[in-house]
């Protein structure tokens, strides 16, 4: 896990019941996938190898950094629109990482 950024403070519980994390995810290399997470406190960034492993990623570094467990994760690509695993390899081909 490579994480990137500061977070300033930690968020309360209360506000985790309800904090929607916007998120956005694309490739920088074939093997190096980067998050972005954009929380109140600041964005800050992951990255792991495999579009797969994404989402366990960023729930891991969401736990760690903002210690919160109550969130919901709102997944975009590099255009704002909505993102999964499986649109990866669609994502790779557009930006022309292969």
């Amino acid at each position: 896990m490579i994480v990137h950024g500061v977070i300033a403070g930690v968020v309360s519980a209360w506000e985790a019941e309800w904090m929607l994390l916007r998120v956005e995810v694309f490739p920088v290399e074939t093997r190096r996938w980067v998050a972005v997470i954009d929380a109140p406190e600041g964005a800050f960034s992951t990255e792991c190898a495999r579009p797969e492993d994404v989402p366990e990623e960023i729930d891991a570094v969401i736990r760690g950094m903002l210690k919160i467990h109550g969130f919901t994760t709102e997944l975009v690509d590099d255009l704002g629109r909505g993102w999964s695993p499986s649109d990866g390899r669609a994502q790779s081909r557009r930006l022309g990482i292969v």
